[in-house]
C-alpha cells in the first residue's frame, strides 16, 4: 500500500468531485489525505472542483481554486471543431495537414447550398485519392457511437442526407493499410496528455498503452466495426475480447515486440522510441500549439489542468496520424 502523503501547512480543503471516468480514484486519493474533505453537495466554491464526464464547470460565476479543465477544451475535443481548427493552423503554419491527420472534412447534414465549397473539396479529394473508404463520425460523438464507413464518396453524401438536419459530420479517408499486429488486427495507441494552466505547461505520459480489436482485420467488410474500432464500448461485447491480450490492451514495450516480429512494407522494423514517440510528441506540440491560443483567450478562474486522451494510428509505412482527442479518458 502507498504511504500516505504529508500534511499541508494549511487548513483543511474541500473538493466538489462529480461522477466520471476516474471519480473512484480520485475519491480514495483524498481519503488518504485527511486535510481534504468531499463536499456533501457539489458546489462551484471549492478548493478542487473535478468534473469525471466533462460536467460544464460555471466560469462566469465559480469560484473554484483548481479545476480539472479547460473553459473551451471542445475546441479540441469535439471532433468537428478540432478538424476546423487543426486545418486552420496548418495552414497559417504552412504545414501539411495530412502530417498531422487523415484527411478531412466536416460536413453538415442537410446544408448542401451553404457548404458547397466544403462538399465540392471533399468530392474532388474523393476522386483524386481513389480512397475506397471513408469514415463518417458524428461531430460529437465518442464511444464509437454514429460511426460509418462508406465505400465512396457517394455513399458519404447519402448517409447524411439520412441524418437530422443541421448536425455536423467530421468525414475521413480512412486509413486502409494500417499497420497490424500480427499482421491481423487493428489497434491504436491512448496517448495521456496533461495541460496545465495558467503556465500552459503540456507533458505526455510515459506509460500509456496500446488498444486492440479482437477480430481480423478486413477492409472489404465496412459492416462489421468491431474489426475496425479499438473502443472498449465495442470490444468488450464481443466473445474474442480479451482472447489475444488482457482486455485488449498492450504496453509500449509489448508494441515494441510485435514490431520486432513484423517489419514495415520496406523491410524496416519499427522503433516505438525513436520513430512513433517522436511522431507523436510533433504532432501533440502542433495541436497545443493550436490550443493555448485559443485557451488563452477565454474566460478562467483560478488554476486549471486537463487530462487528455490522444488516440493515434501507426500506418503499415510507418506513419504516425492523430486520429480523435477524447476529454476526461477512462
Amino acid at each position: 500500500m502507498p504511504s500516505s502523503p504529508s500534511k499541508p501547512s494549511s487548513s483543511t480543503l474541500h473538493a466538489t468531485i462529480l461522477p466520471g471516468n476516474n471519480h473512484e480514484m480520485l475519491v480514495e486519493a483524498l481519503e488518504r489525505r485527511p486535510w481534504w474533505r468531499r463536499n456533501e453537495e457539489p458546489t462551484t466554491d471549492s478548493d478542487l472542483w473535478w468534473g469525471g464526464n466533462g460536467q460544464p464547470f460555471d466560469w462566469t460565476n465559480g469560484t473554484a481554486k483548481l479545476i480539472n479543465k479547460m473553459s473551451v477544451h471542445s475546441e479540441i475535443c469535439v471532433k468537428h471543431k478540432l478538424a476546423t481548427n487543426i486545418r486552420r493552423y496548418a495552414r497559417a503554419a504552412k504545414i501539411d495537414v495530412s502530417t498531422l491527420v487523415p484527411v478531412s472534412f466536416v460536413l453538415v447534414a442537410g446544408s448542401a447550398n451553404a457548404q458547397i465549397a466544403e462538399i465540392t473539396a471533399f468530392r474532388d479529394a474523393a476522386a483524386a485519392r481513389g480512397a475506397k473508404i471513408w469514415i463518417v463520425k458524428p461531430g460529437s460523438g465518442n464511444r464509437g457511437h454514429g460511426i460509418k464507413l462508406c465505400s465512396n464518396a457517394r455513399a458519404v453524401e447519402a448517409h447524411l442526407a439520412k441524418q437530422k438536419v443541421g448536425s455536423s459530420f467530421v468525414v475521413q479517408q480512412y486509413i486502409e493499410r494500417p499497420y497490424l499486429i500480427d499482421g491481423q488486427r487493428k489497434f491504436d495507441i491512448r496517448q495521456f496528455v496533461l495541460c496545465t494552466a495558467p503556465e500552459y505547461a503540456v507533458y505526455m505520459y510515459r506509460d500509456s498503452y496500446v488498444r486492440t480489436c479482437s477480430g481480423i482485420y478486413d477492409a472489404d467488410n465496412p459492416d462489421d466495426l468491431s474489426l475496425h474500432l479499438t473502443n472498449d464500448f465495442v470490444q468488450k461485447t464481443l466473445p474474442t475480447f480479451g482472447q489475444y491480450e488482457d482486455g485488449n490492451k498492450m504496453s509500449f514495450e509489448q508494441l515494441q515486440q510485435r514490431f520486432d516480429a513484423i517489419p514495415l512494407d520496406d523491410g524496416r522494423i519499427l522503433s516505438f522510441e525513436d520513430e512513433v514517440w517522436p511522431a507523436m510528441r510533433r504532432i501533440i506540440s502542433h495541436v497545443f500549439c493550436m490550443a493555448i491560443p485559443i485557451y488563452r483567450s477565454a474566460p478562467s478562474r483560478g488554476r486549471s489542468f486537463e487530462l487528455y486522451g490522444l488516440d493515434f494510428m501507426v500506418t503499415a509505412d510507418g506513419r504516425v496520424l492523430l486520429i480523435e482527442i477524447n476529454t476526461s479518458p477512462a
